[in-house]
């Protein structure tokens, strides 16, 4: 074998196991967890949830301020479930929470709860799937989800 094919077979190999490498740590990094939210970690600006005492008990409501914004929301019945906060979730929204989780209001009135942090009021029904990265409820996205939820039929 000539000198140009021993250096021609040593470049592809070389490309080959670098493609690889490279390859390997991109699936790497694209299927870690999300570094912000998640079960036990608060949404953005959760720091600034306040909760004040209930402002008409006589309707049931109590008053939330979350990010800078006042909500008026219901406070939860007697039989509502007891809510205790996932490691990790800052003081302010694990008070906010054990208030108004299981209070029969979602995310879109409660900005404050998430799939991950409520599942009472925001949890995901039917084929939907929590996403890890905006806590919300969505139709799922891989190949196994789809044929698993039915997707998969033609016609």
């Amino acid at each position: 074998m000539n000198r140009r094919g021993v250096i021609l077979r040593a470049s592809v190999l070389a490309l080959v196991l670098a493609s690889l490498v490279f390859g390997s740590l991109a699936i790497y990094y694209y299927t870690l967890p999300p570094t912000s939210g998640g079960a036990g970690v608060s949404p953005p600006g959760a720091g600034q949830v306040a909760v004040s005492a209930s402002a008409s008990p006589s309707q049931g409501l109590i008053t939330v301020v979350y990010n800078g914004t006042t909500y008026h929301v219901p406070a939860k019945g007697p039989n509502a479930p007891n809510f205790s906060c996932p490691a990790g979730t800052a003081p302010s929204l694990c008070t906010i929470l054990q208030e108004t989780c299981g209070n029969g209001v979602g995310s879109a009135q409660e900005p404050w709860k998430t799939c991950y942090n409520c599942i009472f009021d925001a949890g995901c029904t039917g084929d939907n799937a929590c996403d890890p990265y905006t806590h919300q409820c969505g139709s799922p996205a891989s190949a196994c989800q789809i044929i698993a939820g039915g997707y998969s039929q033609v016609g």
